[in-house]
């Protein structure tokens, strides 16, 4: 965890999730900022994981010919009828929308004794539609993989053939999030 959130990638990633969501959870880093864990206590970090982590509060994916009122009823059977459902909801609610763009500069750090020349990196993010609209997450998703996917994808192209830029980041496919 701290190794990963050391990366310039990741701190940068980190800092456009704080600047696209500024009212909801996803501000926050998932796994906890490395240099604030130690702040919590024991009891603080039993009680999260007790009511984030509850088995009631899962989100089963399933897939294949099986109806779905025999997969919940399997589930609750052999899982969830084992605990008591927590009465607290978690809810991330719907994320500001902007009516202009951002920007936003961040540091993150280079080893002393590397040359900073083309150590830039511009992060480029948009928050887009709910998530519960599966139609539009397709369409979103089949966009960016027509647009970024591969070298033959005509906006990876244009980046990595710029003479502004050496290359695409690598969280640039592999890192997307649609805003409820």
């Amino acid at each position: 965890m701290k190794g990963d959130s050391s990366s310039p990638i990741s701190m940068l990633f980190e800092r456009m999730n704080e600047a696209l969501y500024p009212t909801t959870t996803y501000h926050y880093n998932s796994g906890g900022d490395p240099a604030h864990i130690p702040d919590l206590s024991y009891e603080q970090l039993v009680a999260f994981y007790r009511t984030h982590y509850h088995p009631t509060n899962s989100v089963f994916m399933t897939f294949g010919d099986i109806p779905a009122e025999e997969q919940q009823a399997l589930m609750d059977e052999r899982a969830l009828s084992h605990f008591d459902r927590l009465p607290t909801r978690v809810d991330v609610g719907r994320g500001e929308r902007f009516t202009e763009p951002r920007v936003v500069e961040a540091d993150y750090g280079v080893p002393v004794d590397e040359e900073l020349t083309g150590k830039t990196h511009i992060v480029l993010g948009w928050l887009l539609g709910d998530n519960t609209d599966l139609e539009l997450l397709l369409r979103l998703n089949l966009l960016s993989d027509a647009l970024l996917d591969t070298a033959a994808s005509p906006l990876r192209h244009a980046l990595e053939s710029s003479p502004h830029a050496g290359a695409i980041s690598p969280c640039a496919a592999s890192k997307r999030r649609v805003a409820r």
